[in-house]
């Protein structure tokens, strides 16, 4: 069940969010679509019980495409803005809560990401997120 659907705009390109999670991502799903965009977003395995833990997949959802991004209980998401301006909409399934919240690093060299960006625009928590290898033990999943 969709109990939030929220609307982010970024208006400069390069910006670049890390993978993020929901500590209570356990009953929360999220669903990615364009509005007026292109981004490259990814989902990021967090499910140390998977055969693809810490794998990663990218795709880039536009107003041309219309393509949307499944993101399921266990996963991280993350998107680096590809256009001058974008409008990053979202459906999930639980509300936000920002004491919950908490990321991996953007360039994590054992999840490796390999993002269409050469000089991303990061914000310091962006910078400062730590490795999947140092919140692992932490993982609920």
């Amino acid at each position: 069940d969709v109990v939030l659907a929220a609307l982010a705009a970024a208006v400069s390109p390069r910006i670049l969010r890390s993978p993020r999670r929901t500590e209570i991502v356990a009953r929360e799903r999220e669903e990615y679509f364009a509005g007026r965009r292109r981004t490259f977003d990814v989902a990021v395995d967090l499910r140390k019980d998977s055969p693809t833990y810490g794998q990663w997949e990218g795709h880039v959802l536009d107003d041309v495409n219309h393509h949307q991004l499944y993101v399921p209980i266990g996963f991280a998401h993350g998107f680096c803005v590809l256009s001058d301006v974008a409008d990053v909409t979202y459906l999930v399934s639980s509300l936000y809560d920002p004491e919950t919240e908490a990321g991996i690093r953007w360039n994590d060299p054992e999840v490796g990401v390999e993002w269409p960006v050469e000089e991303p625009l990061l914000s310091q928590r962006d910078i400062e997120a730590p490795l999947l290898s140092e919140v692992a033990p932490d993982l609920p999943f």
